[in-house]
Protein backbone atom coordinates (compact mmCIF):
# COMPACT_ATOMS: atom_id res chain seq x y z
CA UNK A 1 0.00 0.00 0.00
CA UNK A 2 2.67 1.97 1.12
CA UNK A 3 4.35 1.85 -2.03
CA UNK A 4 1.95 2.00 -4.28
CA UNK A 5 1.30 6.16 -2.27
CA UNK A 6 4.99 6.74 -3.33
CA UNK A 7 4.47 6.04 -6.60
CA UNK A 8 1.57 8.35 -6.84
CA UNK A 9 3.68 10.84 -4.89
CA UNK A 10 5.95 10.53 -7.44
CA UNK A 11 4.02 10.98 -10.47
CA UNK A 12 2.60 13.89 -9.01
CA UNK A 13 5.80 15.71 -8.52
CA UNK A 14 6.64 14.80 -11.88
CA UNK A 15 3.91 16.17 -13.04
CA UNK A 16 4.49 19.26 -11.63
CA UNK A 17 8.02 20.24 -12.37
CA UNK A 18 6.88 19.64 -16.07
CA UNK A 19 4.25 21.98 -15.87
CA UNK A 20 6.49 24.38 -14.17
CA UNK A 21 9.02 23.91 -17.24
CA UNK A 22 6.49 24.74 -19.79
CA UNK A 23 5.27 27.57 -18.34
CA UNK A 24 9.45 29.20 -17.46
CA UNK A 25 9.72 27.76 -21.84
CA UNK A 26 6.24 29.57 -22.46
CA UNK A 27 7.45 33.05 -21.01
CA UNK A 28 11.09 32.75 -22.54
CA UNK A 29 9.45 32.05 -25.45
CA UNK A 30 7.15 35.08 -25.23
CA UNK A 31 9.30 37.46 -24.28
CA UNK A 32 11.43 36.54 -27.15
CA UNK A 33 8.35 37.18 -29.24
CA UNK A 34 8.02 40.54 -27.62
CA UNK A 35 11.80 41.19 -28.20
CA UNK A 36 11.31 40.62 -32.54
CA UNK A 37 8.34 42.67 -32.54
CA UNK A 38 10.50 45.44 -31.18
CA UNK A 39 13.70 44.75 -33.34
CA UNK A 40 11.57 42.72 -36.29
CA UNK A 41 15.63 42.54 -38.52
CA UNK A 42 17.37 41.59 -34.69
CA UNK A 43 18.71 45.15 -34.43
CA UNK A 44 19.28 47.24 -30.90
CA UNK A 45 18.17 50.73 -31.54
CA UNK A 46 20.46 53.03 -30.29
CA UNK A 47 20.33 57.08 -29.87
CA UNK A 48 23.73 58.68 -29.68
CA UNK A 49 24.01 62.22 -27.83
CA UNK A 50 27.09 64.52 -27.17
CA UNK A 51 27.41 67.03 -23.83
CA UNK A 52 29.43 69.60 -23.60
CA UNK A 53 30.91 71.00 -19.74
CA UNK A 54 33.42 73.69 -18.51
CA UNK A 55 34.54 75.07 -15.19
CA UNK A 56 36.77 78.26 -14.62
CA UNK A 57 39.28 78.07 -12.26
CA UNK A 58 42.03 80.55 -11.04
CA UNK A 59 45.82 79.72 -12.32
CA UNK A 60 48.19 79.13 -9.14
CA UNK A 61 51.32 79.07 -11.35
CA UNK A 62 53.09 81.98 -13.59
CA UNK A 63 56.28 80.65 -15.55
CA UNK A 64 58.59 82.92 -16.39
CA UNK A 65 61.95 82.05 -19.18
CA UNK A 66 64.59 84.28 -19.85
CA UNK A 67 67.90 84.23 -22.00
CA UNK A 68 71.27 85.33 -21.41
CA UNK A 69 73.08 85.52 -24.49
CA UNK A 70 77.04 86.56 -24.65
CA UNK A 71 80.35 86.55 -26.71
CA UNK A 72 84.05 86.40 -25.51
CA UNK A 73 86.91 85.80 -27.35
CA UNK A 74 87.04 82.35 -25.99
CA UNK A 75 84.05 80.17 -24.55
CA UNK A 76 85.01 80.22 -21.29
CA UNK A 77 85.18 83.95 -21.25
CA UNK A 78 81.36 84.17 -22.93
CA UNK A 79 80.63 81.50 -20.47
CA UNK A 80 81.75 83.47 -17.71
CA UNK A 81 79.81 86.69 -18.93
CA UNK A 82 76.81 84.41 -18.82
CA UNK A 83 77.08 82.92 -15.68
CA UNK A 84 77.13 86.01 -13.64
CA UNK A 85 74.10 87.33 -15.27
CA UNK A 86 72.32 84.68 -14.18
CA UNK A 87 73.58 84.18 -10.82
CA UNK A 88 72.33 87.75 -10.70
CA UNK A 89 69.20 87.22 -12.23
CA UNK A 90 68.22 84.23 -9.78
CA UNK A 91 69.76 87.05 -6.87
CA UNK A 92 66.85 89.03 -7.64
CA UNK A 93 64.42 86.33 -8.02
CA UNK A 94 65.47 84.78 -4.26
CA UNK A 95 63.35 87.72 -3.17
CA UNK A 96 59.68 86.95 -4.29
CA UNK A 97 60.62 82.98 -3.24
CA UNK A 98 61.59 81.82 -6.22
CA UNK A 99 62.84 78.11 -4.61
CA UNK A 100 65.84 76.18 -6.41
CA UNK A 101 63.04 73.60 -6.97
CA UNK A 102 61.24 75.61 -9.09
CA UNK A 103 63.94 77.13 -11.75
CA UNK A 104 65.85 75.01 -14.12
CA UNK A 105 67.87 75.62 -17.05
CA UNK A 106 65.82 74.48 -20.63
CA UNK A 107 68.83 75.28 -22.72
CA UNK A 108 72.23 76.15 -23.37
CA UNK A 109 73.80 76.86 -26.28
CA UNK A 110 77.60 77.14 -27.73
CA UNK A 111 78.55 78.39 -31.36
CA UNK A 112 81.20 80.05 -33.22
CA UNK A 113 80.84 83.57 -33.95
CA UNK A 114 82.22 84.24 -37.66
CA UNK A 115 82.95 87.17 -39.20
CA UNK A 116 83.66 87.77 -43.34
CA UNK A 117 87.60 89.02 -44.02
CA UNK A 118 88.36 90.07 -47.28
CA UNK A 119 90.79 88.19 -49.43
CA UNK A 120 93.27 89.08 -52.51
CA UNK A 121 94.41 86.72 -55.38
CA UNK A 122 96.54 86.78 -57.90
CA UNK A 123 96.00 85.37 -61.29
CA UNK A 124 98.51 85.14 -64.40
CA UNK A 125 101.31 87.80 -64.44
CA UNK A 126 99.57 90.91 -62.80
CA UNK A 127 98.25 90.28 -59.08
CA UNK A 128 94.06 91.27 -59.38
CA UNK A 129 91.84 91.99 -56.47
CA UNK A 130 88.69 89.85 -56.24
CA UNK A 131 85.56 90.90 -53.98
CA UNK A 132 86.00 88.03 -52.37
CA UNK A 133 86.06 86.85 -48.58
CA UNK A 134 86.80 83.97 -46.46
CA UNK A 135 84.91 83.28 -43.02
CA UNK A 136 87.20 83.76 -39.60
CA UNK A 137 86.57 82.87 -35.86
CA UNK A 138 86.68 85.64 -33.72
CA UNK A 139 84.75 84.85 -30.89
CA UNK A 140 82.23 82.62 -29.22
CA UNK A 141 78.65 83.04 -28.50
CA UNK A 142 77.17 81.42 -25.37
CA UNK A 143 73.48 81.57 -24.49
CA UNK A 144 71.62 79.97 -21.62
CA UNK A 145 67.72 79.82 -20.80
CA UNK A 146 66.26 79.40 -17.55
CA UNK A 147 62.48 78.70 -16.91
CA UNK A 148 61.31 79.97 -13.41
CA UNK A 149 57.54 78.69 -11.59
CA UNK A 150 56.59 81.44 -9.56
CA UNK A 151 54.03 80.30 -7.08
CA UNK A 152 52.90 83.52 -5.70
CA UNK A 153 51.54 85.00 -8.92
CA UNK A 154 50.66 87.75 -7.47
CA UNK A 155 54.13 89.23 -7.60
CA UNK A 156 54.79 87.74 -11.14
CA UNK A 157 55.05 91.58 -12.56
CA UNK A 158 57.25 92.20 -9.49
CA UNK A 159 59.19 89.54 -10.85
CA UNK A 160 59.61 90.65 -14.40
CA UNK A 161 59.96 94.30 -13.55
CA UNK A 162 63.21 92.54 -10.89
CA UNK A 163 64.73 91.02 -13.96
CA UNK A 164 64.80 93.95 -16.17
CA UNK A 165 66.32 95.38 -13.49
CA UNK A 166 69.01 93.20 -13.53
CA UNK A 167 69.62 93.93 -17.62
CA UNK A 168 67.89 90.43 -18.75
CA UNK A 169 66.64 91.85 -22.46
CA UNK A 170 65.25 88.56 -23.67
CA UNK A 171 62.34 87.58 -21.08
CA UNK A 172 58.97 85.27 -22.46
CA UNK A 173 55.84 85.35 -20.24
CA UNK A 174 54.47 84.94 -18.02
CA UNK A 175 52.18 81.94 -18.80
CA UNK A 176 49.12 81.34 -16.12
CA UNK A 177 48.31 78.26 -15.87
CA UNK A 178 46.97 75.50 -12.96
CA UNK A 179 48.74 73.22 -11.91
CA UNK A 180 47.16 70.83 -10.68
CA UNK A 181 43.73 70.92 -13.17
CA UNK A 182 42.61 67.03 -13.05
CA UNK A 183 39.85 68.12 -10.52
CA UNK A 184 38.06 70.73 -11.85
CA UNK A 185 38.79 68.45 -15.61
CA UNK A 186 36.49 65.37 -13.29
CA UNK A 187 33.59 68.36 -12.46
CA UNK A 188 33.67 69.44 -16.30
CA UNK A 189 33.55 65.77 -17.43
CA UNK A 190 30.57 65.02 -14.93
CA UNK A 191 28.59 67.97 -16.11
CA UNK A 192 29.21 67.12 -19.76
CA UNK A 193 27.55 63.82 -18.82
CA UNK A 194 24.65 65.43 -17.39
CA UNK A 195 24.43 67.42 -20.12
CA UNK A 196 24.18 64.18 -23.17
CA UNK A 197 22.16 62.31 -20.58
CA UNK A 198 19.62 65.13 -20.71
CA UNK A 199 19.37 65.39 -24.47
CA UNK A 200 19.05 61.61 -24.67
CA UNK A 201 16.20 61.47 -22.48
CA UNK A 202 14.43 64.32 -24.23
CA UNK A 203 14.63 62.69 -27.48
CA UNK A 204 13.85 59.00 -26.04
CA UNK A 205 10.30 60.93 -24.86
CA UNK A 206 10.03 62.37 -27.75
CA UNK A 207 10.34 59.09 -29.46
CA UNK A 208 7.82 57.60 -27.31
CA UNK A 209 10.56 54.61 -26.07
CA UNK A 210 12.58 54.27 -22.59
CA UNK A 211 16.47 54.87 -22.70
CA UNK A 212 18.34 51.57 -22.31
CA UNK A 213 22.16 51.07 -20.85
CA UNK A 214 24.90 52.74 -22.43
CA UNK A 215 26.98 50.69 -24.54
CA UNK A 216 29.94 53.38 -25.49
CA UNK A 217 31.45 56.46 -24.49
CA UNK A 218 34.11 58.62 -25.55
CA UNK A 219 35.44 61.83 -24.12
CA UNK A 220 37.69 64.56 -25.61
CA UNK A 221 38.83 66.85 -22.59
CA UNK A 222 39.96 69.79 -25.23
CA UNK A 223 43.03 69.78 -23.57
CA UNK A 224 43.88 71.58 -20.79
CA UNK A 225 43.51 75.24 -20.34
CA UNK A 226 45.82 77.38 -22.62
CA UNK A 227 48.21 79.52 -20.77
CA UNK A 228 47.55 83.25 -20.67
CA UNK A 229 50.63 84.90 -21.71
CA UNK A 230 52.57 88.38 -21.38
CA UNK A 231 54.97 89.63 -23.31
CA UNK A 232 56.37 92.73 -23.99
CA UNK A 233 59.75 94.23 -25.55
CA UNK A 234 62.19 93.65 -22.63
CA UNK A 235 64.33 95.87 -23.61
CA UNK A 236 62.25 98.69 -22.56
CA UNK A 237 61.75 96.89 -19.09
CA UNK A 238 64.30 98.19 -16.91
CA UNK A 239 62.55 101.59 -16.98
CA UNK A 240 60.11 99.81 -15.91
CA UNK A 241 61.41 99.22 -12.70
CA UNK A 242 59.19 96.99 -10.38
CA UNK A 243 55.88 98.60 -11.81
CA UNK A 244 54.34 95.89 -13.67
CA UNK A 245 51.00 94.77 -13.31
CA UNK A 246 49.96 91.75 -15.18
CA UNK A 247 46.00 90.60 -14.64
CA UNK A 248 46.11 86.84 -14.82
CA UNK A 249 42.54 86.73 -15.33
CA UNK A 250 40.39 82.86 -15.00
CA UNK A 251 41.83 79.38 -17.27
CA UNK A 252 38.74 77.45 -18.57
CA UNK A 253 38.99 73.73 -18.14
CA UNK A 254 36.43 71.91 -20.85
CA UNK A 255 35.56 68.69 -21.28
CA UNK A 256 33.19 67.00 -24.74
CA UNK A 257 31.16 63.27 -24.32
CA UNK A 258 29.84 61.32 -26.64
CA UNK A 259 27.85 58.66 -25.26
CA UNK A 260 25.33 56.22 -26.93
CA UNK A 261 22.74 54.52 -24.88
CA UNK A 262 20.53 51.46 -25.97
CA UNK A 263 16.75 52.16 -26.92
CA UNK A 264 13.97 49.77 -25.13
Amino acid sequence: MNKHLDIKQYAWYAGTLALAGLFIMSLAIAGAQLSSMKHPLGQQGTITVSGDGEVAVKPDIATITFTVNETGTTVANAQDAVEKKVIAAINALAQFGVDEKDRKTVSYNVYPHYENVPIMSAMGMGVATYPSTNQKITGYDVSETVEVKIRKIDSAGDVLGALGAANITQISGPNFTVEDPDKAQEKAKEEAIEAARAKAKETARALGVDLGEVVQFSEDNGGYPMPMSYAKDMRAQSALGSEVTLPSGDSTIKSHVTITYNLD
